[in-house]
């Protein structure tokens, strides 16, 4: 259903040469990359009796990931403009752990599907 999380998900990354490789009609080995995903494709699309072909997914990260690779989130208050829907695209979601702490909290980055 929409909104729902899937930790350690297999997802194979394009190389450059794909095409190419693929019309020769040979065997193509994708590098692949383990995300945690959330899916974004309405639930009434995914219960119609024909289902969708391709189903849009969004990587989720914990913070601590998400500013290892992002350094400006770092910095104090960034996370409140987040929390305001101030940055376009971000959405900050509970710890399924511990709802409480949110140093555990997770954050979707609707930018990439």
């Amino acid at each position: 259903m929409q909104g729902d999380y899937l930790p350690r998900c297999l997802v194979p990354i394009p190389i450059e040469d794909f095409a190419a490789i693929a019309e020769a009609g040979k065997d193509v080995e994708l590098p692949c990359d383990l995300y945690d995903l959330v899916i974004v494709t309405q639930s009434c699309d995914l219960l119609k009796p024909r289902k969708p072909r391709f189903v849009a997914l969004s990587p989720i990260y914990r913070i601590a990931e998400f500013e290892a690779v992002n350094e400006a989130f770092k910095k104090k208050g960034k996370w409140n403009e987040v929390l305001k829907g101030r940055i376009e695209g971000l959405h900050l979601l509970a710890s399924p752990e511990d709802p409480a702490n949110n140093q555990d909290a997770l954050v979707v980055d609707f930018r990439l599907v």
